[in-house]
């Protein structure tokens, strides 16, 4: 990826010749010659959109629907990649690693990125009855935070035979179960794969968005642009829109 850029070539394009494994210009929107290549601009949007894909945590099904194909077509161009790219799978499973043992995690330049629903456990139980502990009132609950309402033989009951469930019926049938006895038992699979997406979208999106700030204040504070009398007006996704007088625009 890196040389890709350091040789002057299109990123999209030289992914896309790896995952579909052909040559550069098989994925270019026009061939070497300038003659038209519908084929490549194909390859090279689908190529985009994977990426992208991949970026906000998107799984085969989604970035199926995002490339116009099938579920089986999505999940073979994904192997594809990660096999053509094997440091990107391992950065991003990185990144997941360390958000669940710290918590958070950084940008380029230590930004940080807060996700606490990733270091939830696979389900949550407590009772109806905040003052209620096995079904007896416990005077010293909440005492100094040392006496906590998840302090309880029977919702550790609970909570086992939840991690031993093989689908979400079997989850729903339990939660029912745990209702009739007072407790609320709800699985947090959804907010720890969420924050498993955003961790990784997190450091890409975060790097970019400081990348910005920074050439923002390097802009505001050029001398040779002052002295054209350039003004920035608005920031828009990776570009800085600004004015100055016709006869500077160059």
């Amino acid at each position: 990826m890196i040389n890709s850029y350091r040789q002057g070539k299109d990123l999209y394009a030289t992914l896309a010749s790896r995952i579909f494994s052909n040559g550069y210009w098989d994925n270019m929107e026009h061939f070497e010659d300038g003659t038209p290549n519908p084929e490549g601009k194909k390859r090279r949007s689908k190529t985009k959109r994977l990426l992208l894909g991949i970026m906000y945590g998107m799984g085969a099904a989604s970035i199926a629907v995002s490339i116009d194909g099938t579920v089986e077509e999505a999940q073979e161009i994904i192997d594809n990649f990660y096999k053509g790219f094997p440091t990107v799978k391992k950065w991003m499973d990185v990144s997941k690693e360390n958000a669940k043992k710290y918590g958070y995690v950084e940008d380029i330049w230590g930004r940080r990125r807060r996700l606490p629903d990733i270091q939830l456990k696979p389900y949550q139980v407590e009772f109806k009855d905040k003052t209620k502990n096995d079904g007896e009132f416990n005077p010293l609950l909440g005492s100094l935070g040392l006496v906590k309402n998840d302090t309880s033989k029977l919702l550790d009951e609970y909570y086992n035979k939840a991690i031993k469930t093989k689908s979400r019926k079997e989850v729903e049938e339990l939660a029912s179960k745990a209702e009739k006895d007072g407790i609320i038992l709800h699985s947090n699979s959804n907010k720890i794969a969420q924050a498993e997406r955003q961790c990784v979208n997190a450091r890409i999106q975060g790097s970019a968005a400081t990348m910005s700030k920074k050439a923002m204040i390097k802009v505001h504070n050029d001398k040779t642009l002052n002295d054209l009398d350039f003004h920035m007006l608005i920031a828009v996704h990776d570009e800085l829109i600004g004015e100055c007088p016709a006869e500077y625009a160059d």
